[in-house]
Order: C-alpha cells, then structure tokens, then sequence
C-alpha cells in the first residue's frame, strides 16, 4: 500500500496504477480516498486561482508563472475542467 500511495502522490492517476499493478480499481479508491480528496480539492483551488488571474487580465503564460511555474498547457487544462 504504501508503494500504491507513493506513485498517486508522484502523480499517478489511479487508473495507470491499476493497469501497472493489477490492484482493482475500487480497492485502489479505497486506500487512496483521503489522497483522491485532497487532490480533487488542490485542483478546484488552483482551477479557482486560474480562473481569477484570468479575470484580471493575466495570460496562460503569465498565470502559469504566477501559480508557481505551472506550463501554460496545464493551465488550459485546469480552466476548461
């Protein structure tokens, strides 16, 4: 489990974890919940921060500098969840 928690916190969505483990998807959510919770929450925050640089004028580029070195790509991503 702990290898399990290690990749989602490097980034590892919890379907590549299940398809490079073999661990059922359902058991992953379970183990992994308290983590799914924080990080759908990161990202409402950082959506929410985007959105709001947006507001005052900022670019991809700029918002992306701004909320710590972010690539403006992933920006996109964020304001269009």
């Amino acid at each position: 489990m702990r290898i399990v928690r290690s990749l989602f916190q490097q980034g590892f969505s919890v379907g590549k974890i299940h398809r490079d483990t073999g661990i059922p998807e359902t058991t992953l959510r379970r183990w992994l919940k308290p983590l799914i919770k924080k990080r759908r929450q990161e990202r409402q925050e950082l959506k929410e921060k985007a959105m709001e640089l947006k507001r005052q004028g900022l670019n991809q580029e700029e918002a992306a500098k701004e909320l710590g070195g972010m690539s403006s790509d992933n920006i996109e991503l964020v304001e269009k969840e």
